[in-house]
């Protein structure tokens, strides 16, 4: 993750997500919020873990090869960044009836979407589920196991 990415995750206010950065501004969105857009039921909502770049990388593929920045299809992708349990995560959200490219795009770049629940144990050593959750939310793993094991 970059510098900038990890300072403004650093900077985020509780409960808010970050959706938009320019060089002179960042936007935050309020989890009701995104709690009101991800229950749209005409997008999917990718969820990803940033350990390393490659994952970085992986949702910038993704909108470059699918979802060109200058054309009408990129009006349809939406991205967010949440830091949860100490890790940064990437949110991604595309039209449903894109699943079918968006797995294979998976599949060319050794990932693959789970529809399981992301939990993590707390400081307190309680099980906490991710704080976004339902039926349009996927999972994006690397093919040879699980990005991170929780």
């Amino acid at each position: 993750m970059s510098s900038l990415n990890a300072h403004i995750l650093d900077n985020l206010p509780p409960n808010h997500l970050v959706v938009a950065v320019s060089e002179t501004a960042v936007r935050y969105e309020s989890f009701d919020t995104a709690r009101a857009f991800f229950a749209r039921p005409h997008h999917i909502h990718l969820v990803m873990p940033l350990l390393q770049q490659t994952d970085v990388e992986f949702g910038a593929l993704l909108e470059q090869e699918l979802y060109p920045y200058g054309t009408t299809h990129n009006d349809a992708f939406h991205s967010r960044l949440l830091l949860w349990q100490k890790l940064s995560w990437g949110i991604v959200s595309v039209p449903r009836r894109d699943e079918t490219k968006i797995q294979n795009h998976c599949r060319r770049h050794h990932r693959y979407i789970d529809r399981a629940a992301y939990t993590a144990k707390s400081a307190q050593n309680k099980s906490e589920a991710f704080p976004f959750r339902g039926d349009n939310f996927r999972l994006v793993r690397m093919v040879h196991g699980l990005i991170a094991a929780y």
